[in-house]
């Protein structure tokens, strides 16, 4: 996912608390690693380490496009969902970054279908090393 980086607000112990803008969305992250330059474009991988629970914070969404908005629970996101029941697998596809993710009580497999979900925090991981 390419992100700008609007400014770095705080020190972290292994990061930074960032404001970045993807698209015309800005959100605060968690930057893993070397203090990014301001107003640089970085392509960074995305973690979200939130467990869900189908039909309680991640469901089947209306909307079709890649979004981060931040809310007053953390962050909506909506992305395209791909879930392997077999395999209990399931993968976002945010932007153009994969994300693995953990979810309960879904019992069908998914294949390609826009979700929108709520997490508490997003930490970014900088690709361009």
């Amino acid at each position: 996912m390419n992100v700008k980086i609007v400014d770095i607000s705080e020190k972290l112990l292994d990061g930074y608390k960032v404001l970045v803008q993807v698209d015309s969305s800005q959100f605060i992250a968690e930057w893993d690693g070397d203090k990014p330059e301001k107003n640089e474009n970085y392509n960074v991988e995305i973690d979200i380490d939130d467990e869900f629970i189908w039909n309680t914070n991640i469901a089947f969404s209306d909307e079709n496009a890649n979004a981060i908005i931040q809310n007053e629970e953390g962050f909506k996101v909506i992305a395209k969902l791909d879930y392997n029941s077999e395999d209990n697998l399931a993968t976002l596809n945010v932007y153009d970054s994969i994300v693995l993710i953990d979810i309960e009580g879904i019992e069908q497999d998914i294949a390609n279908e826009w979700v929108e979900m709520q997490c508490t925090s997003i930490k970014l991981f900088n690709t361009n090393l």
